[in-house]
């Protein structure tokens, strides 16, 4: 389905919801295609399309977009008709219409101009097949079953993925998505990644840099296609970064900007993020059985991360081009310029 095109809300057949605690459904139309949408938390539409125009340019295989106003309401009177066909888990009930009505509420007039009344945003992108996790892939090692590790071990022990990981790291680190990996800790001492003791062990301590393992995803658009890393999560709504107009402080050394890691003066920072994300992935994945005392135990090549850190220079070069492709000889706001001034990239150039 082109998801440049409206939804077709009429041929909807059915929605499900995909995990439990989480606003994501599956949604089957007609000739058994099927979408996937998802509430974001933002009371912008703007600030989270921004935030997919960029991992657009990352990853056009991991496509989203936000949902127009139009779509919303087709949407919100389908549910509301056909509630028989929609699959919510159990303390969830009535979740999906909630999110769609948040995310649909009009701005209304006030003395001091308009309130704007929006509490959700909703996306829409494409069905990812044989769609691994980190996190689902660390219970079942930890249980004893080393499929899924296998599974993500063999994506990453391609060259094109590892470089695949670093663009994705220079995505989120123009958006100030922290929520997937803690780039500021690179400059903020003290600072680590999210611990994951309640739910995996203190070993989970050791992790370096990456706050939410279940927000690495690893698929493909299609049943027959090669497993690759997917750029999807991309919008973090605790980020005070994730508006492009925020104004961005160059000696706020408590909310330091994760762009930073962008300009090219920071190839030693961008060699450590490389270094501590592949910890973490050996960490995650566990060690290989070796039957030889020399046999190497680490899943992921020698290599691995130079290839991270040559991705985040050509997932930052991606980024640059287009934005200056968009934006040259155009006005943008105060705070867009401080975020270019910390990257280091004029568009004018």
């Amino acid at each position: 389905m082109n998801l440049n095109l409206p939804i077709p809300v009429h041929t909807i057949h059915q929605i499900t919801q995909i995990s439990k605690g989480h606003p994501v459904y599956l949604v089957v139309l007609e000739n058994s295609d099927t979408i996937v949408i998802k509430r974001e938390d933002s009371k912008s539409d703007r600030m989270v399309e921004n935030s997919a125009e960029i991992m657009r340019v990352i990853d056009p295989n991991a496509f989203s977009r936000v949902m127009k106003k139009e779509e919303l309401i087709g949407l919100q009177k389908w549910v509301q008709a056909n509630q028989q066909w929609v699959t919510e888990n159990q303390g969830e009930i009535g979740r999906l219409l909630e999110s769609i009505t948040d995310a649909v509420k009009a701005p209304t007039p006030s003395p001091n101009g308009t309130i704007n009344n929006q509490q959700g945003v909703m996306v829409v992108m494409h069905t990812q097949k044989n769609l691994m996790q980190f996190d689902s892939a660390l219970a079942k090692r930890l249980a004893g079953d080393k499929t899924g590790v296998r599974g993500i071990a063999a994506v990453l022990n391609e060259i094109s993925n590892l470089e695949k990981v670093g663009e994705l790291m220079a995505g989120d680190a123009f958006n100030n998505n922290i929520d997937r990996a803690y780039i500021p800790a690179l400059w903020m001492s003290g600072k680590q990644g999210t611990k994951l003791v309640q739910e995996f062990g203190k070993d989970c301590e050791r992790l370096n840099v990456i706050t939410n393992i279940g927000n690495f995803f690893f698929g493909s658009r299609t049943d027959t296609a090669k497993p690759t890393v997917l750029a999807m999560d991309y919008f973090d709504p605790q980020s005070i970064y994730h508006d492009w107009n925020t104004l961005i402080r160059v000696d706020d050394q408590f909310n330091v900007y994760a762009g930073k890691i962008l300009h090219p003066r920071e190839s030693d920072s961008r060699m450590r993020l490389a270094q501590m994300l592949v910890a973490d992935f050996e960490f995650l994945l566990g060690p290989r059985n070796r039957k030889m005392i020399f046999g190497r135990t680490e899943r992921l090549p020698k290599s691995a991360a130079k290839h991270i850190a040559d991705g985040i220079v050509t997932g930052g070069r991606k980024i640059y081009m287009h934005l200056k492709w968009k934006y040259k000889s155009k006005p943008i706001s105060p705070g867009f310029q401080s975020r270019l001034a910390i990257l280091g990239w004029d568009l004018n150039a």
